[in-house]
């Protein structure tokens, strides 16, 4: 497991589609050429919680996975059904990795 590469947070919603980190530095936006104002700020919401999301991923995945049986998964791919693994899923394609098995 790779460690992360972006800017740690907690991160926040400021200008309602501009998400800073808590030394105020902007991190990213959520604006959109034909969305509404509603959507950018809840993309922008989405986005702030990001760092947090990936925390509890990684405690998620630190599990094993609950399709296991005799030693083997019974379900290809059994990230649509087990927890642990659609964590690991989700923190590969976070870190721009291929999706684990």
């Amino acid at each position: 497991m790779s460690a992360p590469q972006f800017t740690p947070g907690p991160w926040h919603v400021a200008a309602d589609t501009l998400i800073r980190d808590s030394d105020g530095r902007a991190v990213g936006t959520a604006r959109l050429r034909v969305s509404g104002c509603e959507e950018q700020e809840a993309n922008a919401r989405l986005i702030a919680a990001a760092p947090e999301l990936y925390a509890v991923a990684v405690e998620v995945a630190k599990r094993p996975c609950e399709m296991v049986r005799n030693g083997h998964c019974t379900m290809i791919p059994c990230e649509r059904e087990c927890l642990p693994c659609a964590a690991r899923s989700a923190l590969a394609k976070a870190r721009g990795e291929g999706v684990p098995h």
